[in-house]
């Protein structure tokens, strides 16, 4: 979640939060893309935790060859428990389908706080190279978030985000560690050059305790309470640390890359962002509904399956003076095996935000539908009341309004 200020009637600037679910790649350009705004404030910056798992052994080289064996749902989808199917699979395969670990195993919670301190030094390099200054930006988390976010995909489905800026000699020997069987030796290696990293990087910022990069959510909301402006919110992550900010301090307006239109182009039924805190994502939209707070919502299909998803050579030109960035990009989208071609989902949301103009718009009210499967889906209609917005994914418009995108997506990146 990142927070801006509003000014009534001025531009947004970014001193408030923003909520992001721990950064893969586009997450780190919804941050960056709050400096044309307003460079010298200062943008909190909320970080949601996702389960991970160091156990895990992920697919990998291996992905291909079990398609062909596997359904993809299969693949995807956390397991609740050890499936029988999977016994029947050859010996190297039926390893990958085991029970996913969560928050509730205690070696995982346990790797939490260090992935969450991994992920803000990850996100303080990335600023760096974009010449945002560190004053520019504080980090926030809240233990309590573990008990509320869950296993997003299955855990060898999952990137190794973790992994993205590491140099030469940590990458050698995190491809080392990836070569162990999954279990107590594949963490241990993964533990070991992730700390390398975070140790490195705690050096060069100047911090003799690693851990201090990262603030509590809760002195967040003590601060918020001592300002005399309303909140603003950009969301691209799920909604666990941005319910309680609503509840606690006033907010004008946010806007957030959730839910969906149809639903056609989800990974898992529901919107990611959905997916990963489903009671406070209904229980926000239920809270935002009843007060006079506007709401944004950009759905799945205005940043994938769409126009605004760019192509190879639109991509290079974005990019062509961010050339890390690009194979950041490019390795994500390679290692996910479920997108096909690069999706800016937050990015794209958090430029629309600012530059409404980039997307029609049409007012909404939210219900809930219980699927055949006996699952809550969240979902939108059109109204003519209501402080609920949903930009929509009008082809013809948004070919209008490619290049424009594009430019403004240049304009946040370093020249």
């Amino acid at each position: 979640m990142v927070v801006g200020r509003s000014l009534r009637n001025t531009p947004m600037a970014t001193d408030g939060p923003t909520s992001a679910g721990c950064p893969v790649h586009d997450n780190v350009r919804v941050n960056g893309s709050g400096r044309e705004v307003d460079p010298s404030s200062v943008t909190p910056i909320v970080l949601s935790p996702r389960v991970l798992d160091l156990k895990a052994k992920r697919y990998g080289k291996d992905f291909n060859r079990i398609k062909d064996v596997v359904r993809i749902k299969r693949m995807v989808y956390p397991l609740t428990k050890d499936p029988e199917w999977a016994k029947h699979l050859n010996g190297d395969m039926w390893p990958y389908f085991s029970k996913d670990a969560d928050f509730s195993v205690p070696y995982v919670r346990q790797d939490a706080h260090m992935y969450m301190v991994l992920t803000a030094f990850r996100f303080a390099s990335f600023f760096e190279k974009q010449d945002i200054p560190r004053s520019n930006y504080d980090f926030y988390w809240t233990k309590s978030s573990l008990d509320k976010v869950i296993v997003g995909l299955h855990h060898p489905l999952h990137v190794p985000d973790y992994s993205y800026d590491f140099n030469a000699a940590e990458l050698d020997k995190y491809y080392a560690a990836e070569n162990e069987p999954a279990g107590d030796e594949h963490r241990k290696q993964l533990l070991a050059v992730c700390n390398e990293y975070i140790d490195r990087q705690a050096e060069y910022f100047g911090y003799e305790e690693p851990r201090t990069i990262l603030h509590d959510f809760s002195d967040l909301i003590k601060l918020k309470r001592e300002s005399e402006f309303s909140s603003s919110l950009t969301i691209g992550g799920p909604f666990t640390e941005a319910l309680e900010f609503v509840r606690e301090l006033p907010v004008s307006d946010v806007c957030a890359m959730v839910f969906y239109t149809e639903g056609k182009l989800n990974v898992v039924k529901r919107n990611f962002n959905d997916h990963l805190d489903h009671n406070s994502a209904k229980e926000f939209v239920q809270f935002v509904s009843d007060k006079p707070i506007k709401f944004t919502i950009v759905p799945t299909e205005c940043c994938k399956g769409c126009p605004f998803q760019l192509g190879q050579s639109e991509l290079k030109e974005v990019f062509q003076n961010s050339p890390s960035i690009m194979a950041m990009i490019e390795r994500f989208t390679r290692e996910t095996g479920t997108l096909r071609d690069i999706v800016l989902f937050d990015w794209v949301a958090a430029l629309v935000q600012l530059h409404s103009s980039l997307l029609p718009v049409r007012r909404v009210k939210w219900f809930l539908r219980v699927d055949d499967d006996g699952d809550e889906l969240i979902e939108f209609r059109d109204s003519n009341t209501g402080n609920m917005w949903m930009f929509v994914d009008d082809h013809e418009y948004m070919k209008d309004q490619k290049h424009q995108l594009m430019r403004l997506m240049k304009l946040t990146l370093k020249n």
